[in-house]
């Protein structure tokens, strides 16, 4: 039997393998599908930065696959599509499939049977779990390093995000609102609007603003302190905002350090829809709609920058 195991295969680990070892062991003739760095980039891209390359997961895997010692012929082929090139094969017989994506397992046999291709064998293999009980998995493993913006870019990114502009309550409620700075927080508040989420450190123009509690957020709204800046994203300050994208209650990010450089990773991670809004000195305020292309020119910008723990 021929049988298709793809994935994404960064930080290879036991989940991988496992993965790995059960194609091995119930084929005859195993093809191995690795996600392209332009596939992370379109379908993965709040992951994109922290994913390693093609080429290592590539190496990886090879490594850990001529080390087994198996005698059964392989091959790797590059994944730039959620169906494909599976779905497309005729000499395919089976797929390794888990409960997450087996659902995806099904859709390539709908197209395939629309190709008048036979039908794929779905053999699905348990998630591995580790010793806390949760599934092992490549976003838990990673490392997020702190960003640290160069010089070159200092310039470039006093260029909008989005449009200059007034608050305007006909767009604001169209979606989740998060304001990134003191000034454009204070001004939200005081038109009645709270944030979804508000990000602020208490100065502006490295100048003391206002106390925290002479805002007048709502009592019951959640506080977090983080450290970021000035100069550099930390790393907690990633994981405190991606945290968020699935949490439903409102936040205030208190942020010890400059809170300028969070409108970035804000874009990166909040919900398509939503409106992140800051400061732009002398201009007014920026109003950025969050879509993929606009994820995408904040991806560009972060790639930019220097890493380091």
């Amino acid at each position: 039997m021929h049988l298709f195991v793809g994935g994404t295969f960064d930080r290879l680990h036991d989940g991988h393998k496992t993965l790995l070892h059960e194609s091995f062991k119930n084929a005859t003739r195993v093809t191995i599908g690795i996600t392209s760095d332009r596939f992370v980039r379109t379908y993965k891209i709040e992951d994109y930065l922290w994913i390693q390359s093609q080429d290592k997961r590539r190496t990886n895997v090879i490594d850990w696959v001529e080390h087994q010692g198996w005698s059964i012929p392989y091959n790797i082929v590059a994944i730039d599509d959620p169906y494909e090139p599976v779905s497309s094969s005729p000499d395919v017989d089976g797929l390794i499939v888990t409960e997450q994506n087996r659902k995806v397992g099904e859709e390539i046999n709908n197209k395939r049977r629309l190709r008048h291709l036979s039908e794929l064998v779905l053999i699905e293999i348990p998630l591995l779990r580790d010793h806390h009980g949760s599934y092992i998995s490549s976003s838990a493993i990673r490392q997020f390093d702190h960003f640290y913006l160069p010089d070159r870019l200092r310039q470039v990114l006093r260029m909008p995000l989005g449009s200059i502009t007034t608050l305007d309550t006909a767009s604001v409620f169209q979606g989740r609102i998060i304001t990134v700075g003191d000034i454009t927080t204070d001004t939200f508040l005081q038109q009645g609007i709270v944030p979804d989420l508000a990000i602020i450190d208490c100065y502006t123009r490295r100048k003391p603003y206002k106390s925290f509690d002479s805002f007048g957020f709502p009592k019951e709204i959640r506080v977090q302190r983080v450290v970021s800046g000035p100069g550099y994203i930390s790393s907690e300050a990633f994981a405190m905002i991606r945290t968020w994208e699935n949490d439903p209650s409102r936040l205030v990010l208190l942020v010890s350090g400059e809170d300028d450089l969070l409108v970035l990773p804000m874009v990166l991670f909040a919900p398509a829809g939503s409106y992140v809004w800051y400061g732009q000195p002398e201009e007014g305020m920026v109003s950025v709609l969050v879509d993929t292309e606009v994820k995408q020119t904040v991806v560009s910008l972060l790639e930019q920058f220097e890493r380091r723990t």
